[in-house]
C-alpha cells in the first residue's frame, strides 16, 4: 500500500523504482511526452527533487507531481477513478481506514 503521509510528498525524490520496475511501469501508463518521462525517470529511480526534475526535464513542478501520481498508482494497481483522500485521523479510525482500502484493493484484485 502506498499511501502519502504529511511527512512528504510523492514527487520529493523518493527513488522508489529501480530502472527496470520503471520501465515495466512505463509500459502500462500510456503515452506521455519525453519530458514527463524524463521528469519521472529522475523522481522515481534517480531520486532527484520533484522541482529540480521539472527544471532539468523543462515541465512546471506540478507536471512532474502529475506524472509520478500516475507512475505510482499505476504501479500500485489503482484505479483511475479512484480519490487520494489526506486526513488526520485517530489511530484507530486511520486503521478502519486502511483495512476498509485493503478490502477495496483484495475485490479489484479477485
Amino acid at each position: 500500500m502506498s499511501i502519502t503521509t504529511a511527512k512528504g510528498s510523492t514527487a520529493r525524490g523518493t527513488g522508489q523504482m529501480t530502472a527496470k520496475q520503471f520501465d515495466k511501469v512505463k509500459a502500462k501508463v500510456g503515452p506521455q511526452s519525453e519530458a514527463r518521462l524524463e521528469a519521472a525517470r529522475l523522481v522515481l529511480v534517480e531520486g532527484v527533487a520533484g522541482a529540480d526534475a521539472g527544471k532539468e526535464a523543462g515541465i512546471p513542478r506540478q507536471r512532474v507531481n502529475d506524472v509520478v501520481n500516475l507512475f505510482l498508482r499505476t504501479r500500485d494497481g489503482v484505479p483511475d477513478d479512484w480519490e487520494h483522500v489526506s486526513v488526520w485521523l485517530p489511530p484507530t479510525e486511520a486503521a478502519k481506514m486502511r483495512a476498509d482500502y485493503d478490502k477495496a484493493k483484495a475485490a479489484i484484485a479477485a
